[in-house]
C-alpha cells in the first residue's frame, strides 16, 4: 500500500487500556512502514496513558474546556431525571466529535477511529470536509439495547420496561444511520462481536486479532504447581468480568486441600459497587489472606505477575477478545478461559489452554486442579500455548491485517477477515 496520511482517532488517550494499547501499537507499526500517522483525541495525558508508545507522534487534542463532559451529580440520583442527564451527555459527546472533526488535517487520506464516539468524528469529517475512507475499530458493540440485554444475562434480577427498550432501539437506529453507516469498514477482534454487530445494527464486520508485544512478554519455562498454586486474573472492574467466579473457585480449591491464592489486577474505581461486592465476598469466605486486590499496576509489575504466577484465569462473561490472556500465555502461563469470552474462539481446549463454561466456579476449580495434578498437561499448555500465540498474534501481524482492510476500502472492495492458526 502506498504511503498515506492516516488519522487515528481515539476518544481517550489519558488512561491505560486495551483500546489505547491497540491504537497506539498500530500507529507505531504503521510509522515503521513509512505511513504518516497523526493522533486525534478528545482527552490526552501521556503520563497516564502509554508514554513510550505516544512519544513518536503528533497528537491533536480538543481543548479540555470543550471536551470536559457536563456533570449532574444530583440528577444521577433521581430515577427519571437521570435519563435527562444521559441525553445531555450523549449530545455533549456528539458536539465534541464535531469539534474534533474540524481539527483533522483536511489532507488526511484515511480515517481510523477506535472505539466509541471516535467514529462520530470520522462521520462528521466525511460529511462536511472530505469523503475519504473510514475504518472503524471497535472492540465492543456499542448498542444501548445490547447493553441492557447483556446486563440481564449477567444479573437475572435486572429488568427494563418495554418503553425503555423501545427508546434504546430508537437510539441505536439513529446511531446506525447517522454514524455507523458512514464507515467504509468495521473491524472487531472476534467472531462474537461480528455476530453482535449483525444482530443489533445489521452491519457486517471484519475480524482482525491484535497483539501482544512478544519482545516484552518473554517466555519463561515453568515448574508445574502441585500443593500450592498462584492464580492471576485482571481487568477493569465491571460485573461481566465475573471475578466472583475466580474468588469462589479459590474457596473450593482450598476446601479440597489445594493451597490456592489469587491476585486480581484492575482499577476498582470504574465500578466501586462491584468492587465492594467482591471485597465483601472475600471477607465472607474468610479469604482475606489468600486473595489480593492489586489495583492498577505498572507495566513492569504486570509482567512480573505474569512471570511469577502459575495459572491465568479469564472468567469474563460476554466479553470481547482481550489482550491479557494472550499476554499471559506468551510468557508461558497456562490459561483457563470462559466459553463466553471472545478469547475462547482461538484457544484449542487441552492443547493451548483450558476452556470452561461461563459462570461456573466449580468448573474453574476443576480446571485448576487438573493442571496441578497433571504436570505433563501443565507443561504442554505452557509451551504449546506460548508457541501458538507467538506464531499467530503480534502487532506486526495486526498491522498487516489492518493495512489489508485499508487497501480494500481504498479500492472500494469488500475486505475479509485474515485466518488465525492455519
Amino acid at each position: 500500500m502506498c504511503i498515506v496520511k492516516i488519522a487515528i482517532i481515539v476518544r481517550r488517550l489519558d488512561v491505560k487500556g486495551g483500546t489505547q494499547r491497540q491504537a497506539l501499537s498500530l500507529a507505531n507499526e504503521l510509522k515503521k512502514r513509512g505511513h504518516e500517522v497523526t493522533l486525534y483525541a478528545f482527552f490526552y495525558s501521556a503520563e497516564k496513558c502509554y508514554p513510550d508508545l505516544l512519544t513518536p507522534f503528533k497528537a491533536v487534542v480538543l481543548d479540555p474546556a470543550v471536551a470536559r463532559p457536563p456533570v449532574f451529580p444530583r440528577l444521577a440520583n433521581i430515577p427519571l431525571l437521570r435519563y435527562l442527564a444521559t441525553i445531555v451527555a450523549i449530545r455533549h459527546e456528539t458536539k465534541s466529535a464535531k469539534a474534533l472533526a474540524r481539527l483533522i488535517d483536511p489532507d488526511t487520506e484515511l480515517l481510523n477511529p477506535h472505539d466509541r464516539v471516535a467514529h462520530r468524528a470520522a462521520a462528521f469529517f466525511k460529511r462536511r470536509l472530505r469523503d475519504i475512507p473510514s475504518v472503524w475499530n471497535t472492540n465492543d458493540t456499542h448498542s444501548m439495547l445490547w447493553g441492557v440485554d447483556k446486563l440481564a444475562d449477567i444479573d437475572p434480577a435486572y429488568d427494563q420496561p418495554w418503553w425503555k427498550r423501545a427508546g434504546y432501539r430508537i437510539r441505536d437506529r439513529y446511531e446506525n444511520a447517522r454514524y455507523i453507516g458512514a464507515q467504509d469498514a468495521i473491524v472487531v477482534v472476534d467472531e462474537f462481536n461480528c455476530g453482535l454487530m449483525k444482530n443489533y445494527f445489521g452491519r457486517d464486520a471484519i475480524v482482525v486479532r491484535n497483539g501482544p508485544n512478544m519482545d516484552h512478554f518473554a517466555y519463561r519455562e515453568r515448574t508445574p504447581p502441585s500443593a500450592a498454586v498462584r492464580l492471576l486474573t485482571s481487568g477493569i472492574f465491571f460485573p461481566h468480568r465475573r471475578f466472583e467466579d475466580a474468588i469462589e473457585a479459590v474457596k473450593i480449591l482450598r476446601n479440597e486441600g489445594i493451597n490456592a491464592a489469587l491476585n486480581i489486577i484492575g482499577d476498582p474505581e470504574s465500578d466501586p459497587a462491584y468492587a465492594q461486592k467482591l471485597r465483601t465476598l472475600v471477607a465472607g469466605q474468610g479469604l482475606e489472606n489468600h486473595i489480593h486486590f492489586l489495583g492498577k499496576v505498572s507495566e513492569e509489575e504486570l509482567l512480573r505477575q505474569y512471570q511469577t504466577g502459575d495459572i491465568y484465569l479469564y472468567p469474563h462473561h460476554l466479553q470481547s477478545d482481550g489482550l491479557s490472556p494472550f499476554e499471559a500465555l506468551a510468557t508461558g502461563m497456562p490459561i483457563i478461559v470462559s466459553r463466553s469470552a471472545g478469547a475462547h474462539e482461538v484457544v484449542r481446549d487441552r492443547e493451548t489452554g483450558l476452556i470452561v463454561n461461563p459462570k461456573d466456579p466449580a468448573g474453574i476449580a476443576r480446571a485448576v486442579r487438573d493442571l496441578c495434578e497433571h504436570p505433563a498437561l501443565y507443561r504442554k499448555l505452557s509451551a504449546e500455548g506460548s508457541a501458538f500465540v507467538r506464531a499467530n498474534f503480534s502487532w506486526s501481524r495486526y498491522a498487516d491485517g489492518m493495512l489489508a482492510v485499508y487497501e480494500s476500502v481504498s479500492k472500494h472492495q469488500i475486505p475479509t477477515s485474515p485466518p488465525v492458526g492455519g
